[in-house]
């Protein structure tokens, strides 16, 4: 589950050429909905077209097992927490979604370093707690150097 391209595109990141991208594995399936609502919304709109999709894939099959991947901390997790708040509210303990949540370096280092730095507790803590809310937290970074303030 990821971005429209064409909002990719436009979001001046550095991204990997068309080109250079292989071909996902045989069965891995890569979705791009489109997004939820009007103008009004901005950015949510993509957000909620995720997690739309997410909740329609599990009721496309309630008895499933899923797991349920996020590979960056934002907004990703909001949008995978917020799609596993709406299936355990639809089936509750009946459908089987495990998740895992990948703390990248981007996420450490761009987050909540900034965070700290500029005081912003809050955003610090709301990230570590969304981290921390999925079944399988997982820290891929190496730290060479930490600093406690």
């Amino acid at each position: 589950m990821t971005w429209h391209e064409d909002i990719l595109a436009i979001s001046t990141l550095p991204l990997k050429p068309q080109h250079e991208i292989e071909p996902y594995s045989a069965g891995i399936t890569v979705l791009r909905p489109s997004a939820v609502g009007n103008y009004k919304l901005l950015d949510g709109r993509y957000n909620m077209g995720m997690v739309a999709a997410i909740v329609d894939i599990a009721r496309s099959d309630p008895s499933m097992k899923m797991t349920l991947m996020c590979l960056y901390l934002q907004p990703h997790a909001q949008i995978c927490l917020d799609a596993v708040d709406a299936i355990r509210g639809a089936w509750g303990d009946n459908f089987d979604i495990t998740t895992v949540a990948e703390a990248v370096g981007s996420d450490v280092t761009n987050i909540l370093s900034n965070a700290l730095k500029d005081g912003n507790f809050g955003a610090a803590i709301s990230v570590l707690s969304q981290f921390l809310r999925f079944d399988v937290p997982v820290c891929v970074s190496q730290v060479s150097e930490c600093h406690i303030f």
